[in-house]
């Protein structure tokens, strides 16, 4: 059983400098009884990156807020309430209005690796939300294709938020450098920021050598930059009217 285990041990040890050992060990202890062992092992793996937060929000004639969009470029992962799991949650309860927190355009390489970043990338976003500038100025929402990339957008003052989906074809998530550029594309059009919403809504189970990941220089992750250009080429030249949200 040693030699077993050492044999089994040795590519993690030498590829990543961790032990497989470890992320049993605090995968059977999150299942089984609940413990943060498993944040431990992804520490050691984790890298500091800078993650682009964007809020867009919706506040009613007297000031309070409404609704309100929270969108890190993270990966709402890996499992349960370990690194980013429950970011939807938490997000909810740090806000007035209703909230949605949307997939972003990133992979699980962009999970948190603890449950401790979530307060970090709430920081941010309260930062973001102090700063937003509202404006009754809006467009009706256009829809707009590239390829097999489809995007839907609607302009709010000099701001976008644009969704991008590759239905009926399947896809998984899409990876950070196409979602970046993506929206630097929608932006070279006028607009000033860009909340980028990965639809995430078809898959076919992961089956198959392909399982859609949108990878930077695939023709997929051009259709969807080319997209978000014509997206915003059709918001700048769209009129502007009066946001009514809801109930």
């Amino acid at each position: 059983v040693y030699v077993f285990l050492r044999i089994v041990d040795r590519p993690w040890r030498r590829g990543l400098g961790v032990s497989v050992l470890d992320f049993i060990r605090g995968f059977i202890g999150h299942i089984a009884e609940g413990t943060r062992e498993l944040e431990d092992f992804f520490e050691q793996l984790g890298q500091e990156a800078i993650v682009p937060v964007t809020v867009l929000s919706f506040e009613r004639d007297d000031g309070t807020e409404k609704a309100r969009f929270v969108l890190p470029m993270i990966h709402p992962g890996p499992m349960g309430e370990i690194g980013g799991g429950n970011f939807p949650e938490r997000v909810a309860r740090r806000a007035e209005g209703l909230v949605f927190p949307p997939h972003a355009t990133a992979g699980h390489d962009f999970n948190l690796v603890t449950e401790r970043e979530v307060d970090v990338v709430l920081d941010a976003a309260d930062d973001a939300y102090e700063r937003i500038e509202y404006s009754p100025d809006v467009t009706e929402s256009v829809r707009v294709q590239s390829g097999d990339a489809k995007m839907l957008g609607q302009r709010f003052g000099d701001d976008a938020l644009l969704v991008s989906t590759y239905a009926p074809q399947f896809a998984d998530d899409v990876e950070y450098a196409v979602g970046l550029s993506a929206s630097a594309e929608a932006r070279t059009t006028g607009l000033r920021d860009v909340l980028l919403v990965d639809a995430h809504n078809c898959n076919n189970g992961l089956q198959g050598p392909d399982l859609g990941h949108v990878t930077p220089g695939s023709k997929r992750s051009f259709d969807m930059i080319t997209a978000a250009g014509l997206a915003g080429e059709e918001l700048s030249a769209s009129s502007r009217g009066s946001l009514s949200l809801g109930t």
